[in-house]
């Protein structure tokens, strides 16, 4: 499936990962942070919302700040407000591009709404997921206005059609590969609502890499699971130095079989003709034979 339809088998990933959305250790909530950086990302009204955000034309990123929950800990002593354990891109190419976006379908300039406020989208991760806040594109062109609504055609900006038209250099920067549906995902509320949409490059990329190997899916789910949650030491878990593996044990077994087959089919080492031991007995017979005459 991975290699003959990839959508599919995403799908099948996404379920077999499912998970509540992470819960904070400390600091706010990841609701509360998403809130928090919708304000942050507000355009200034002074300003037409094409000019580059600051987080790409000062911070130079496109991850939205976040802190280790040990800061928001210690942070009572101080006025500054510490930034969320919880990891957040916010995805806005356009401004990006020189001469900005045209529209997939009629060629035309897509205009820029400004974030999706209804909701980020999940993305699994080797660690703890990440969410993706997107943008809305807006086509208001007489030929799509005549066939989709009197607002205009709306994309997403992690739409196919988007990600495809972008520079590679630029595209090479969104660090997931998300499901595709028959057409584009669109910026509407119901898929841009924590849904889990994707897997991060990263992931992808082990999980392909496990396959290739010929690993399964029980070891391969076993792997991630190890890596998100932890895993007992080696050093100090009795259990884990006392039993050895299943199939180690059938190694050994196989290699002890085979000794045993060898000997019975070699018989004795030391008397077979032509071994070590036969010709050294015959040269000492030789050479008591010689000192004899």
């Amino acid at each position: 499936m991975a290699r003959t339809d990839p959508n599919t088998f995403l799908n099948h990933l996404l379920v077999a990962l499912s998970a509540p959305n992470p819960i904070s250790s400390a600091g706010p909530t990841v609701e509360e942070a998403f809130k928090s950086h919708l304000v942050s990302l507000a355009p200034n009204h002074q300003q037409p919302t094409q000019l580059i955000p600051s987080l790409y034309s000062i911070l130079k990123t496109f991850w939205l700040p976040s802190s280790p929950a040990y800061f928001s800990l210690t942070a009572s002593t101080s006025t500054a407000r510490t930034p969320s354990e919880h990891r957040f891109l916010y995805w806005d190419p356009q401004p990006l591009v020189f001469n900005g976006i045209a529209c997939p379908n009629c060629s035309f300039p897509l205009t820029n709404k400004g974030r999706i406020s209804s909701g980020p989208i999940k993305v699994y991760d080797v660690g703890k997921p990440f969410f993706v806040v997107g943008c809305e594109y807006l086509c208001r062109s007489n030929a799509c206005i005549t066939s989709t609504t009197s607002e205009g055609r709306k994309f997403a900006s992690t739409d196919p059609a988007i990600l495809r038209s972008l520079p590679s250099k630029l595209k090479d920067e969104f660090p997931a590969r998300l499901l595709q549906g028959d057409g584009e995902v669109g910026s509407g509320p119901n898929v841009w609502n924590w849904r889990a949409l994707g897997v991060s490059t990263s992931l992808w990329n082990m999980v392909s890499g496990a396959l290739r190997a010929g690993l399964k899916k029980d070891v391969i789910m076993t792997l991630i699971w190890g890596v998100q949650n932890g895993v007992p030491d080696l050093s100090t878990d009795p259990n884990l130095q006392q039993q050895p593996s299943a199939q180690s044990d059938q190694h050994d077994a196989q290699e002890a079989n085979k000794m045993d087959e060898d000997e019975e089919e070699e018989g004795d080492p030391e008397n077979k003709p032509g071994s070590q031991t036969t010709q050294t007995l015959e040269s000492t017979v030789h050479y008591q034979s010689a000192c004899t005459s």
